[in-house]
Formats: C-alpha cells, structure tokens, sequence
C-alpha cells in the first residue's frame, strides 16, 4: 500500500489525535475511575462535549507541548471523527490485569494511551502513549501533505486546459482561492443551479470538508502550510527562468508545503513542479526559516523523491 492510499485508510489515526486538546492555564490531573468501562465511556462524553474542558478533565493537562497544535481545524474534524467512531464500535483490549487499551471504529484502532490502574484507580495514561501519539499525528499530517499536493498538480492541469479569463492564453493558476468573482484561483464557489463550470479543487475541497470548514486564511491545513512558488532555478530542468510572463504563469509552476509545528505536525517538508514528482527533505529546527527562503524550485540531492514515488 502506497503512502497515498495509506492516508485514506487510516484517518482514524488522526481522529485518535483528538483526544488531545488544549488546555487550561492550571494543572490538572488525569480524572480516576471505578472501573476500565467508566473510564472509556468518560472519553467519549468528552468527545461528544467537544469542548477544551470536558478533555482536559479527563486527560489533564501535564503534557500540553507534545499534546497540542494550532491547527484548531484539524483538531474539531478529528474530534468528531473520533466520537464517530466510538460511537459506531468500542471495546476494550485486556493487556494486563492493570492496563486496558481502549478501541474503537469497526477496524478496532487502539487509542494510543492506555487505560491504567494505580492506587487511586483507573485513568488515561498519557506519557506512556506521547511517543506514538505524536507518531501518528506526524504521520497522518504527511501523507495528507503529499495527497494535497497530487491534488493542486491534478488541478493546475485542469484549470491549464482552458481558457479561465479570456486572454486566449492557457495557463496555471497563480493562487489556490480565486478572488471574489473571479477564477485567478484553483477554487472559485459556484451558485447553486448555475451552469458555470466547477472549479478544478472543488472534489479536493469536498474530500476535506471537515479540515477546512472554520479555517481561516493563512492557517495549515491538516497541519501543513502551502505555497504556489512561480520560478525555477539553475538547477531545474530547462535552467533558471521565471514561470510567469507578462503576468500569466505559463512556464510552469511549483508548490511548497511545510509542517506549521516542525516536529509536532510533521518534519517533512515537501515540493512538487508541474512534472508532477513529489520530494521531501527535512530542514530541521529552522525549517520555518529555511522554508520562506525558498523562492524557487532549485533542488539538490539533498532532496529525495517519497518513497511511493521510488515503487
């Protein structure tokens, strides 16, 4: 199974990420219970709340930095996933007279921390799920990065093939929104009834519905930040040029994505040009930084195609 294929398969990853929500401002410790069985019903009352407190009550709070992400989006979708889920199939998995893992969904994903009995009683043990917990969410969000990025290429074609503002010329996309009644963009709304043509992200769109309903401009996106890169260099194929002419991006095109959080949405950062190849590399602790310098499609053997790309 390919990384793409993998992302679709395995959304409850995410969704198990859910259960780790932002805090309060004072220390909290994880609620105990009577029996194994409260303890998991407890988390899906939480989920179905919604709410920071209701997790937080449940989880506490001791482990805020390696728990949670900005991207507030992803975290809502991937709550309502997970409720879902427990919702339609929950048991719990005996690992020890002490330990129960919790699973849910009709494929029996394990919630990450275990279910744990101490002096006090039974609760949630998050440090001894924090590594894989954060594991998943990295996961998850990177092949939801290369995913996106097979998705704006397949619409850069699409929205290439046509003719959007009557110039008589063909050519990409220069934004990923189009302006208010415009189409400059990969994604314009169309009126209900109307027999204009659909934009060529809208079953991107439709496919992320969840992830971006709330968002605002210029948050990630499954926690993954975007951007449309319009030159190449010495490096590329065909030499250094520009993609745009006389304001039309005909020479081709590039798109960057880059983790939100390095190390707590994804490490990898990720580029893709019109010729349709994804690489990856990881720019470390300053991968923010390094990113934004990143003004052209210029890569060295430093940069390795995904590993489904090599199958």
């Amino acid at each position: 199974m390919n990384r793409v294929s993998l992302l679709a398969s395995r959304f409850l990853s995410g969704a198990l990420i859910a259960l780790a929500m932002p805090g309060l401002a004072y220390a909290v410790d994880a609620k105990v219970f009577d029996t194994p069985d409260a303890a998991a019903d407890a988390m899906v009352a939480a989920l179905e709340k919604g709410t920071n407190a209701a997790i937080v009550e449940l989880l506490g709070d001791a482990h805020n930095d390696e728990l949670f992400t900005d991207d507030e989006a992803s975290e809502r979708e991937n709550r309502r996933r997970a409720f879902d889920a427990a919702k339609a199939q929950m048991s719990l998995r005996e690992d020890d007279a002490d330990t129960r893992t919790v699973l849910i969904g009709k494929d029996e994903w394990p919630v990450p921390f275990p279910i744990v009995k101490d002096d006090k009683g039974w609760h949630f043990d998050l440090e001894s799920g924090l590594d894989e917990l954060l594991a998943r969410r990295i996961g998850q969000n990177e092949l939801a990065a290369i995913a996106s990025l097979r998705a704006v290429v397949d619409a850069e074609e699409d929205y290439r093939a046509i003719d959007r503002d009557g110039d008589e010329v063909l050519e990409y996309a220069q934004k990923f929104v189009s302006s208010p009644g415009k189409k400059d963009g990969l994604y314009w709304d169309v009126p209900e009834g109307s027999n204009e043509a659909v934009s060529p992200l809208l079953s991107f769109v439709t496919q992320q519905e969840g992830y971006l309903e709330g968002r605002d401009e210029g948050d990630p996106l499954r926690g993954y930040d975007f951007r449309i890169v319009t030159r190449q260099g010495d490096g590329a194929p065909g030499g250094r040029y520009d993609y745009i002419i006389n304001g039309n991006m005909i020479g081709g095109y590039a798109v960057i994505a880059t983790p939100d959080e390095y190390g707590n949405t994804g490490i990898m950062t990720f580029i893709v040009n019109q010729q349709g190849k994804v690489y990856e590399k990881d720019l470390g602790e300053d991968t923010a930084l390094k990113s934004a310098g990143i003004q052209e499609y210029d890569l060295d053997d430093t940069w390795k195609l995904t590993k489904d790309e090599e199958e």
